[in-house]
């Protein structure tokens, strides 16, 4: 009976461990001791039996092996589905793994790649790079530096022509300020007093407004009365009478009587003199003259007085009556103490007023050139904040391109 239960064991593990090998041929039945005829082999020798017994034993531990291994396998078989399903998600954590492991090895190949020494022909264009980026800085650097003396001369050049015309303008304050007070300047200059006081006291004083531009006391308006002047004493030597002479005093009673009546258009009789009056001629003596010749009109017959020995002459160019753009004014008396032939009194006006008009001139001259020197200071202050911008933009240019440079080791 064992070794029939030993055979039947055998079989049965033989037919598991074929299960799922269809092709491969089932192994050979193990013979035992009952194989042949059993008579003979019982009758056989102690020894045979002992040999039999020794197989038997033998043939029993490979039985028991073999019964052993089948049993496993019948393990193996039985729990192969769930074996097949943890395989199936093993290989899915497997490849998910895999999958990481090739990112990860990625990241690092290029973090490797990155952080390799750049080439020479990359360091070459950065240097060169930094080179040109220097070279426009220093040229920069260079263009402020001349901007920076440029506008150090003009502020040099401007200090010193404001000094000038500083100077000059206090040397010659007084002759400025007779030139700004017109005829009243004149007459305080060549000490007629009584002509001041005659600007001064007028009844009409108020309508005189000295050294004013368009005034008859300008001394451009005091100018123009010599050629009227002269013409008078043309007209009067057509009628062989004597030229007339000129007096400080009746300048100034010209000038005060004109002043008020350029607005009002009528005598002053601010003072007791001979005048003839005139509105919107260019020249007053055709209306004077020309016009009442034939009448013998009181303009006319006052040119002509043979009995008048002195004059004086205004011209206003104020048109303060809103009418007539210029007004002329010529008066004259019968005696007077000092005298000038116009001629002499011109020459002793244009000596004056020409030394006060060069003086002003020269003034204008220097503050023309202060005015310039002060622009050309501000032109080259704005040239510097340029040249500095640039600069700062050349240092921020170079410094950004030397870091890059410095960062390819």
């Amino acid at each position: 009976m064992k070794y029939r239960l030993t055979s039947v064991l055998l079989a049965c593990a033989l037919l598991f461990a074929g299960c799922g090998k269809e092709h491969e041929p089932a192994p050979p039945p193990v013979q035992t001791g009952m194989t042949g005829i059993a008579g003979s082999q019982t009758a056989e020798t102690g020894t045979a039996a002992s040999a039999s017994q020794t197989r038997t034993d033998a043939s029993g531990a490979a039985a028991d092996s073999q019964t052993a291994s089948a049993a496993q396998s019948t393990a193996a078989v039985t729990t192969a589905p769930q074996t097949a399903a943890q395989q199936s998600s093993a290989a899915q954590a497997s490849a998910t793994s895999t999958a990481k492991q090739t990112t990860a090895s990625a990241a690092k190949t290029t973090v490797s790649q990155t952080s390799q020494p750049a080439s020479a022909a990359e360091k070459q264009a950065a240097k060169a790079k930094c080179d040109s980026l220097l070279s426009a800085l220093q040229t920069a650097q260079a263009e402020q530096k001349t901007a920076q003396q440029a506008l150090s001369a003009a502020q040099s050049k401007q200090q010193s022509a404001e000094k000038a015309y500083q100077d000059y303008n206090s040397a010659h304050k007084g002759d400025l300020d007779r030139y700004a007070q017109g005829s009243l300047g004149f007459f305080t200059f060549v000490g007629a007093k009584d002509a001041v006081n005659v600007l001064k006291t007028a009844k009409y004083a108020s309508s005189t407004k000295i050294g004013t531009e368009s005034d008859a006391t300008s001394l451009a308006n005091m100018a123009k009365a010599f050629d009227f002047m002269r013409e008078c004493n043309q007209l009067r030597a057509n009628h062989g009478l004597k030229p007339l002479v000129v007096t400080d005093r009746l300048m100034a009673i010209a000038q005060s009587n004109l002043n008020w009546s350029d607005k009002n258009i009528q005598h002053s009789k601010q003072f007791n003199v001979g005048e003839n009056l005139s509105w919107n001629y260019k020249d007053p003596f055709k209306g004077w003259y020309d016009d009442e010749k034939a009448t013998n009109g009181g303009h006319y017959l006052n040119i002509i007085n043979e009995t008048y020995v002195t004059t004086g002459f205004a011209v206003c160019t104020a048109g303060r009556s809103g009418k007539y753009s210029v007004s002329h004014g010529q008066v004259f008396e019968f005696s007077a103490d000092k005298t000038y032939t116009v001629d002499e009194y011109e020459k002793r006006f244009r000596s004056y007023s020409d030394s006060i008009s060069a003086i002003r001139k020269q003034l204008s001259s220097l503050k023309s050139a202060a005015d310039t020197a002060a622009q050309q200071t501000k032109t080259c202050s704005a040239a510097l904040t340029k040249k500095q911008a640039a600069v700062r933009q050349a240092e921020a240019a170079y410094n950004a391109a030397k870091a890059a440079y410095d960062q390819l080791g």
